[in-house]
């Protein structure tokens, strides 16, 4: 491959601005696991998801008056086009306008958050991915839970799965392997103390440990300072709050080109609340970050949405509770952006491109494939443009390559993914756009190859 410092004399173009693009690759149909006949029966509801790139597991609420039962389904193959629903794990009674509050992947382990109203022991529950019950913790999982990375340098009394409730603000934290308590809600970290009353979510910042929550509508952020400390406590999102409102929920996101909080601006649980004007970002100062969601436009709903954000697969996940789906998006943040949608390959699954990297002039650039046929051959393409152009019935590239520009002779691993490096020696404004494509002989095709979505990049 050339360097790519030689196409800035040709290809320029103004810098991005500071938004993130979400492009739709794949909707999940969830109104069988609303049906008490189905075996994916999860309450009347879908509450919240987990996502990791390849499965979905999504957690049901009881919006009935009567008292039925919810639980947990797996469904893999999301981004496939036939999804599979797995066995239900998690199966818990519960009364009217309660259940599952929060989810959230380690790896190969799941961790939720349940609330029947009080004390459950399952309130705060571990499973390994096949759903098998590994902990639980007896108390009230009123406020959601994930896992808590800890203080970057600090020990592992920092790590584990955290997790808050009502009248408490305070991150509880739990042994991820054993469910042990390593904090409590009586001493874990305090991140507000005039505000203890309706906690509704909790997340962390991958990088930092952060503290992210929701109480009544309103997002905190606490700035980590130790395995139990932190040093200040602010409001990136600060409206008038809306104390007995459920499913105010928020995911940190560590995306490539910056870390962005995404939340649902619920203030009332009423029909007919537009999508756009409910699902808001902003970034750790507080700053509002544009959401460009493109032709998407889903039907109204409540306003109760969960999301889950995969980093390896630069992919975010968002349940849309009133509407039973699950919509799966690429994520591009500045100066990434990501566009398009790669066809589904022998493995099942549409395949996926990701820069990772600050991606400034005089960096390396790390171009990630995930998703494709295991072992096959690949190769990274750079080119113009973002009209489709067919190479077989159901693949297309996104670009027009540049001959003698490509990073050829890539080989997949057993799971389909490869990572390239490149150095960054380019210009601000310097643009372009890549693409994989893989030889997939899996494919009933007469041109057996297939292709990822499309990255553009334009130097800051």
């Amino acid at each position: 491959m050339k360097s790519l410092a030689y196409l800035t004399t040709v290809f320029l173009a103004p810098a991005l601005s500071a938004q993130v693009t979400l492009t739709l690759q794949q909707t999940v149909d969830l109104n069988s696991t609303a049906n008490p006949a189905n075996l994916e029966f999860i309450g009347s509801n879908p509450a919240v998801v987990a996502w990791n790139g390849t499965d979905l597991f999504v957690a049901g609420s009881n919006n009935s008056p009567n008292t039925i039962s919810c639980g947990i389904v797996p469904i893999s193959g999301a981004l496939s086009g036939t999804p599979t629903f797995g066995t239900v794990f998690g199966v818990v009674t519960t009364p009217s306008f309660r259940g599952y509050t929060g989810l959230d992947i380690d790896g190969t382990d799941l961790a939720a958050s349940f609330d029947n109203g009080g004390t459950n022991a399952n309130g705060i529950v571990a499973y390994d991915l096949a759903g098998t019950q590994l902990w639980a913790k007896n108390d009230r999982g009123s406020s959601g839970v994930a896992y808590d990375p800890g203080f970057p340098g600090g020990t592992a009394s920092g790590q584990g799965v955290g997790w808050t409730k009502f009248g408490s603000a305070r991150r509880a934290l739990q042994d991820a392997a054993t469910g042990a308590d390593i904090w409590t809600t009586a001493n874990g970290v305090q991140f507000d103390s005039g505000l203890s009353t309706f906690w509704r979510d909790i997340d962390f910042d991958d990088q930092n440990g952060d503290i992210y929550a929701r109480r009544s509508n309103l997002l905190l952020r606490s700035t980590r300072t130790g395995d139990n400390t932190i040093q200040f406590t602010s409001f990136p999102f600060n409206p008038a709050t809306a104390d007995f409102i459920a499913l105010q929920t928020l995911e940190v996101c560590n995306a490539a080109g910056g870390t962005f909080v995404i939340f649902n601006d619920r203030s009332t649980s009423q029909a007919g609340q537009a999508f756009a004007s409910i699902v808001q970002a902003v970034d750790p100062s507080g700053a509002a970050v544009p959401l460009n969601f493109g032709a998407f436009a889903p039907p109204a709903g409540n306003g109760a949405y969960d999301f889950s954000y995969d980093a390896a697969s630069n992919t975010l996940a968002i349940l849309d509770f009133a509407n039973r789906d699950v919509h799966i998006f690429d994520v591009g943040l500045p100066p990434f952006t990501s566009y398009g949608a790669g066809c589904v390959n022998s493995s099942g699954n549409a395949g996926t491109l990701t820069f990772s990297g600050p991606g400034t002039p005089g960096s390396t650039l790390d171009l990630i494939i995930a998703g494709g046929p295991g072992l096959a051959p690949a190769a990274i393409l750079f080119g113009v443009g973002q009209t489709p152009i067919p190479i077989n019935t159901s693949c297309d590239l996104l670009l027009a390559p540049i001959p003698g520009f490509a990073i050829p002779g890539i080989f997949l691993d057993g799971s389909g993914g490869a990572t390239s490096s490149v150095p960054l020696s380019v210009s601000s404004g310097f643009a372009i756009n890549a693409q994989a494509v893989m030889i997939d002989g899996g494919l009933p095709e007469a041109i057996p190859v297939a292709t990822t979505n499309g990255v553009a990049y334009v130097a800051p």
